[in-house]
């Protein structure tokens, strides 16, 4: 008789226990979970407002000083009359503090500019009284901090004015441009409570001066982030001046720059004159419960428990569907295998790097890539790898790089210059089994031409700053030394024309020292970054806007043209120009034209001015060190040839002596451009 009573499948109870013990298990993980997270973020919390409190300490002390500073300006009476000792007074001050402020102005009770340094002759007499802050105090005749602007000076900044009172009357203000990206930058990049914590500092208008993104610099906070409501309205108390915390979270749609999910803000309060700033800073929630170790502990140990016990439940579970199972992958395995080959001749067609393949008895090239025939030509299969990767010092034909693998090593990996192309090349080579049977090389090839010459450039370029400040620091010396002797001869002297004489030498070799150490100053970056294109028309313009040179006329007809050089390009064409405002006496007009030589396709670039020119027997003498020094470092063109050397431009003077000067710098094919998108 059959037995037709219902029986369970032999792994139904053992999938039922796991399932229970994986219910409590999760329970139990989720109660540590939430009591551990909550202690964790009450942490962050306390730690924030801690940091908090110390960035707006150092904040506040900075505005201090600054109200300090325009308090003491503003009671001066030559700056309240605008004397040239209250300009040099301003110019002194902006000189001490110009790494944490952009400008200082004088302006008038009518929101007029009366005086402005750095030096705007431009600027002298323009009425900014439009502008909201000039307005405000015209209005209490108090301090006033402005939100992010545009300045008449041309760029983004916070200005702070402080009244000034002639005879009892309000008469304008003393104001100074405060480039927020660098104040609080230094201040703000660095508070991180975890690695995910960013800091925010928004003004009381909403305005952000400061952000982890620095698009968002100078753009509305409400705005900026308007996608995302639980963001911004997790400020609504934004201008109730009140220290507190918020969570919000951010949606797989949003766009804010971070990942979706739940974060934590503290917030804090700054008050400055009679605005009040939003200092905050945001940090992911899973950041902060990351950290916690401990739990993580606890977690591992329960999830090896917990895959030991799935092990045994799916040991149970497929030792009878064993055989069927083996059947079905190894159909599998072959369609991959047979997919994986077309999609390897795929990646191959579409690699950047060179690819060969090479068979090894006979040494002929079997396949390339498309990449390999861009280099060598479309005829490059079929022919003896003997006759393409010929190494530089070769004379005859070799086993070129396959003999490294040929019957040694399996696979190698060597750089090699191919003499017949003029490239340079990271080479892989190893042995592998060929579709078609047998073995055969595979060699893939990168070309770091470029790199090789980057390097080669910048060893040359850090060797030449290593001269220069070994020079620079012998001149400062020498002057030490010289200065040294003429106090001796002060302290000594009988007559007061003595020691005036000897007092003006001793001035002399000051500005001499002071001349050598900003000029260590401005080249100490010299080889230190890449070269990279720069435009001629824009770095003439730059380099004209650091010198007082407004009666000389600049005629710049090299249009789009951008030159492969050092960052330092633009110090370089300054100092040419510093030499004609100099040396030239005359000069009244500059020039820069640009030719391309018919035979070797280098470029000619100008560079003329009408002065009194050089004389014939000087014309190599101008370029070396120490030359001129009278007048100035004796740097000045040595430095120039310097900057150009570096990627391999020549400068030589040809000009017309009692017709001005010409320095005409030869420019390597290559190095030179016109950008095809510039008007």
């Amino acid at each position: 008789m059959k037995d037709y009573s219902f029986r369970l499948p032999p792994y139904i109870p053992y999938t039922l226990l796991f399932v229970a013990i994986f219910l409590i298990l999760g329970i139990l993980l989720g109660l540590l979970y939430y009591e551990y997270e909550e202690e964790v973020v009450q942490r962050v919390y306390d730690q924030g407002f801690s940091i908090l409190n110390q960035v707006e300490n150092e904040i506040l002390d900075q505005f201090t000083a600054y109200r300090t500073a325009l308090q003491k300006l503003s009671t001066r009476q030559d700056i309240i009359t605008t004397t040239d000792q209250g300009k040099r007074i301003l110019k002194f001050y902006y000189e001490l503090n110009q790494d944490v402020i952009s400008a200082i102005s004088r302006v008038d009770r009518n929101g007029k500019v009366v005086y402005t340094y750095p030096e705007r002759p431009e600027l002298i007499g323009t009425n900014i009284s439009n502008q909201s802050h000039v307005q405000k105090i015209q209005q209490t005749q108090k301090p006033v901090l402005s939100d992010i602007f545009q300045s008449i000076q041309g760029y983004n900044a916070l200005a702070y004015h402080y009244p000034i009172f002639l005879n009892g009357t309000f008469d304008g203000s003393v104001a100074i441009l405060i480039p927020f990206t660098t104040v609080f930058e230094k201040k703000l990049s660095q508070v991180e409570l975890t690695k995910g914590g960013k800091a925010w500092l928004v003004s009381g208008d909403g305005i952000i001066l400061h952000s982890p993104f620095k698009s968002d610099y100078g753009a509305s906070f409400f705005e900026q982030y308007k996608e995302i409501p639980s963001f911004p309205k997790s400020f609504e108390g934004i201008n109730s001046h009140q220290a507190d915390i918020h969570t919000f979270l951010i949606p797989n749609n949003g766009s804010f720059p971070f990942e979706p999910g739940l974060y934590d803000i503290v917030h804090k309060p700054l008050a400055l004159e009679d605005s009040y700033w939003d200092l905050f800073f945001i940090t992911p929630r899973k950041v902060v419960v990351a950290d916690m170790q401990s739990f993580l502990t606890s977690i591992v140990l329960i999830i090896i428990s917990i895959f030991v016990m799935v092990s045994f439940f799916i040991l149970l579970l497929f030792r009878q569907r064993k055989q069927i199972q083996e059947k079905k992958i190894q159909v599998s395995i072959e369609r991959a295998i047979g997919q994986e080959k077309a999609q390897l001749v795929s990646i191959l067609e579409s690699m950047e790097s060179l690819v060969f393949v090479i068979d090894p008895d006979d040494k002929y090239i079997i396949y390339a890539n498309p990449t390999a025939k861009k280099y060598f030509g479309e005829s490059v299969l079929g022919q003896s790898c003997q006759t393409i990767f010929l190494k530089k010092d070769e004379t005859c034909p070799k086993l070129c790089i396959i003999q490294d693998i040929i019957p040694g090593e399996t696979q190698t990996v060597k750089e090699l210059f191919i003499q017949t192309i003029n490239h340079h090349f990271q080479v892989f080579s190893k042995r592998i089994s060929w579709q078609s049977g047998g073995e055969k090389i595979l060699i893939v090839m990168n070309d770091i031409t470029e790199q090789k010459t980057l390097d080669l450039m910048l060893h040359q370029a850090r060797e030449k700053l290593r001269i220069l400040n070994s020079i620079t620091s012998n001149e400062i010396m020498n002057q030490i030394f010289i200065l040294g002797g003429y106090f001796e001869i002060v302290r000594e002297a009988q007559s007061d024309e003595e020691r005036i004489l000897y007092h003006n030498k001793c001035h002399e070799s000051l500005k001499k020292v002071e001349e050598l150490v900003k000029y260590l100053q401005a080249y100490q970056g010299l080889g230190q970054s890449h070269p990279k294109w720069q435009n001629v028309n824009e770095i003439t313009i730059y380099a004209f806007s650091h010198l007082s040179s407004r009666s000389i006329a600049h005629v710049v007809t090299t249009g789009s043209l951008e030159i492969y050089a050092d960052p330092l390009l633009e110090q370089g064409f300054e100092q040419l120009i510093r030499n004609s405002i100099i040396h030239g006496k005359t000069v009244d007009t500059i020039t820069l034209t640009a030719s391309i030589e018919s035979e070797s396709e280098d470029l000619l670039l100008s560079y003329t001015d009408n002065g009194q020119g050089i004389e014939p027997e000087n014309k190599k003498k101008i370029f070396n060190k120490g030359y001129g020094s009278g007048q100035g470092s004796g740097l000045g063109l040595f430095l120039v040839r310097e900057i150009l050397s570096i990627t391999g431009i020549e400068i030589h003077e040809t000009g017309i002596y009692q017709e001005g000067a010409r320095f005409e710098m030869k420019i390597p094919k290559g190095a030179y451009r016109y950008d095809s998108g510039s008007d």
